[in-house]
């Protein structure tokens, strides 16, 4: 399922070949250790669906990875996704490929049946950006902080 953007880049889902680029995008704009991104990739599964961004010359510019989940209110059960991962390499980044990714992953959410897409933006800048996206409605939970482990 392809979404094409013009002539210069279009929008489609990850194939195993893109792991190698999708790892250079999250080193680029996180600051996870390498050994996560690699534990992340290699034990995934098919829980998550990579959407990527592709320019025209087979570059992967931006990405974000949609989780199955599971919301659960009043004892009842919602089937949705947790948008994870979402980042641009830096020189493409201005351009709105963020905001195309988040508006075709939650078209792609509704037509699966989905009733929401949630995400947790980590910063303000962020929480301001995602905003933008309408994505406008906090969930509060109960926080709790657990030490980190390797995996």
């Amino acid at each position: 399922m392809q979404l094409q953007l013009g002539e210069n880049r279009m929008i489609e889902f990850a194939t195993k070949q893109d792991i190698p680029a999708l790892q250079a995008i999250w080193m680029a704009c996180f600051s996870d250790p390498d050994s996560y991104i690699q534990s992340y990739y290699e034990h995934r599964g098919e829980v998550a669906k990579t959407l990527i961004m592709r320019e025209s010359d087979g570059t992967v510019s931006s990405m974000l990875d949609m989780i199955d989940i599971t919301l659960v209110s009043n004892g009842n059960r919602y089937p949705a996704f947790y948008i994870y991962a979402a980042s641009t390499l830096p020189e493409y980044q201005g351009r709105r490929y963020m905001h195309s990714l988040i508006e075709y992953a939650c078209d792609f959410a509704a037509r699966e049946g989905k009733v929401a897409s949630l995400l947790i933006p980590q910063t303000k800048s962020l929480v301001d950006f995602y905003e933008k996206q309408d994505f406008t409605t906090p969930i509060l939970i109960g926080q709790k902080e657990y030490p980190a482990k390797s995996t």
